[in-house]
């Protein structure tokens, strides 16, 4: 169990109820392990694919980027 994966705050509540948990889980007869993990936060590559897909989603968006794509154009600044 890493409460934190190494890169996020976490309220002190919620530290608690992972912990109450884990010993829940201990006393039913599981392992658990304390480990600490060294991650990087996810959140930037998360935040482009989330806006890449976001944007792919959008009729209007989806259409123009389409067109301007097949056609060659660029899209004009009125059409942004």
């Amino acid at each position: 169990m890493d409460p934190d994966l190494g890169y996020a705050a976490v309220e002190p509540e919620v530290l608690e109820l992972c912990a109450s948990a884990a010993r829940a889980l201990e006393e039913a007869g599981a392992v658990v392990e304390e480990v600490a993990l060294d991650l990087d936060d996810p959140y930037p590559i998360f935040n482009v694919f989330f806006t890449a897909a976001m944007v792919g989603r959008t009729p209007r968006t989806s259409r123009r980027c389409a067109t301007a794509s097949t056609s060659g154009a660029s899209m004009s600044s009125s059409a942004r």
